[in-house]
Order: structure tokens, then sequence, then C-alpha cells
């Protein structure tokens, strides 16, 4: 999911060139170029950002997970 937002922050610097290729006035492009830039870094820190929550919550439920297995029952039985 990182190298996703990599690409995603790579296709967000070709939006200002791309905008001065298009024709559109100076001040127009400067306009959309930076609210696209801003929308570009903002979903690019989304995806980092949910991968890093699913890292950790994966982590914490193989860690409890874990620690259930190596309990000792003190019953025997499982319920």
């Amino acid at each position: 999911m990182r190298g996703v937002a990599l690409l995603v922050i790579w296709i967000g610097g070709l939006v200002v060139p791309l905008l001065r290729w298009s024709g559109l006035d100076a001040e127009d492009a400067a306009f959309f170029g930076s609210i696209m830039e801003v929308g570009v870094l903002m979903f690019a820190a989304g995806l980092i950002g949910g991968s890093q929550l699913s890292e950790r919550f994966y982590r914490q439920a193989v860690r409890s997970q874990a620690a259930v297995e190596e309990a000792p029952d003190s019953a025997g039985y499982p319920w």
C-alpha cells in the first residue's frame, strides 16, 4: 500500500507540468494545480495512515491469538 501511495505522490508531481502544457492561463493553472496537489497529497497520506493502522491491528491480533494459545487452561474445558 505504501508503494501505491508513493506512486500517487509521483503522479501528483506531474499535475503542474500537465496544467502548464494544457494552455490554461498561468493564474488558472496555479489555482487548479494547488488544489490538485493538496488533494493528491491528502489521498496519499490517507493511504499511508491506513496502511500503518491495519498493520498495527494485525500485529495486535497476532499477539492476542498467541497469548490465548499459550495460556494454560485450568479446568481443561474450552468453555
